[in-house]
């Protein structure tokens, strides 16, 4: 390593003008490792602290995705001819630096289930195993509605001005931090790929969230789906999944996905009996800083 560090940058932006040399690395991992890194390198924020790129003569080796606005998630790649050679931890420790300049104490590693030097990266990095996640997608478009269907049951796509409304939901459905949720769908729900609706009741009342983002190649991806406690295990929740994937169907998305965690039986179960399956499994890992 020694040897090229001359050469070694490390730059702290994923800009327009590094798209094509992110894309070619992030293809070349793809096919040799078997397994696509879950990035749409089209739909990144643009702006300093949104990943960071490893060059080492002019040529990108590494790449590290940030994504969040409490909690940052990184997920990266590295050329497979320059691993084991401390481009991963030279990456992580720049990424580790930034996240103390924001006043962070930790921050979560996402590694693709299969990759086993991912893994086995890091382990050695400290980072303590906290969740999986797997990957799923629609796998067939003959959508069986469900037998009781509520007619007055309509999404409605939130504007910015609702952004609490929608965050006060997801708060109570998931049990999360409001400095969490509030600061993401704030700023989430200004973005051209992402919407947000509102699942309303014929009273107007409304008592869900559901989302959707557009991760390219003709694949969106739902997320933030929940029902308040009150009126869970009704049957609305099936009702909403299937009603967003028709409409999505309908729009012409050619790959519907979500995920879902492996421990999230009930989850699971809804998800495989509207017609998704597993296609990935992804683990995350807590580092303290």
């Amino acid at each position: 390593m020694a040897q090229h560090q001359a050469q070694d940058v490390i730059k702290a932006e994923v800009t327009l003008a590094d798209h094509a040399d992110v894309k070619a690395l992030l293809d070349l991992c793809a096919q040799h490792d078997g397994l696509p890194l879950a990035v749409n390198v089209d739909n990144l924020t643009h702006e300093p602290g949104n990943g960071f790129l490893y060059y080492r003569g002019g040529q990108l080796i590494g790449v590290a995705f940030l994504f969040g606005e409490w909690t940052i998630e990184v997920i990266g790649a590295i050329h497979p001819a320059y691993r084991r050679q401390g481009v991963g931890q030279r990456l992580l420790d720049a990424i580790k630096n930034y996240c103390r300049e924001q006043a962070k104490e930790e921050l979560t590693i996402i590694g693709v289930g299969g990759w086993e030097a991912g893994k086995a990266f890091i382990h050695a990095a400290g980072g303590t195993y906290t969740l999986s996640e797997y990957h799923m997608e629609l796998a067939t478009t003959d959508i069986k509605r469900p037998a009781v269907w509520r007619d007055g049951l309509t999404l409605r796509q939130a504007t910015p001005a609702q952004a609490a409304q929608v965050s006060g939901i997801a708060i109570q459905a998931f049990g999360d931090a409001e400095e969490e949720v509030a600061p993401w769908v704030a700023k989430a729900i200004l973005k051209p790929a992402r919407r947000f609706f509102l699942v309303t009741l014929d009273s107007g009342e409304a008592v869900g969230c559901i989302s959707t983002v557009a991760v390219g190649d003709g694949q969106v991806d739902i997320t933030a789906f929940g029902i308040l406690p009150l009126f869970q295990r009704k049957g609305l929740g099936r009702q909403v999944l299937t009603m967003t994937v028709e409409m999505l169907l309908a729009e012409g998305w050619q790959r519907i996905g979500l995920d879902v965690e492996t421990e999230n039986s009930h989850a699971l179960s809804l998800y495989q009996s509207c017609g998704f399956q597993q296609t990935r499994v992804d683990h995350y890992y807590q580092l303290q800083l």
